[in-house]
């Protein structure tokens, strides 16, 4: 099912707190942690970090970097191969809207175009 059919409520500025109202699955301790961005809609997690930017948590034993664990909760599975893009290339950013599975090569061309790598 395509996340967007299930009417997660959005309110520009009001972080999504008490996720057991919004989306099952996601501990309340983890929606503590994001903090909306009202310019760019960004949620931005502000609990752990890996060396490269993006958020990290521990959920049931497994390390995980929390836009992967965002995307998997809302969205659904990561298909094989595929890897989570940032639309909004804001690394710590778990907002699913901002996010995509794509391929590393995805991943290098839209940072070509973005003039991120040459």
């Amino acid at each position: 099912m395509d996340w967007e059919l299930r009417e997660i409520p959005y309110i520009p500025g009001v972080p999504p707190k008490y996720s057991e109202e919004l989306v099952e699955g996601i501990p309340r301790r983890f929606w503590d942690k994001v903090e909306m961005e009202p310019t760019t809609g960004c949620w931005l997690w502000s609990g752990g970090w890996m060396s490269e930017g993006y958020g990290k948590a521990s959920y049931q034993g497994k390390e995980w970097g929390m836009h992967r664990f965002f995307y998997t909760k809302i969205v659904g599975e990561i298909p094989e191969g595929l890897m989570i893009l940032h639309k909004c290339d804001t690394p710590q950013c778990v907002n699913p809207q901002h996010l995509r599975a794509g391929t590393q090569s995805d991943n290098m061309l839209d940072a070509r175009k973005k003039g991120r790598y040459a």
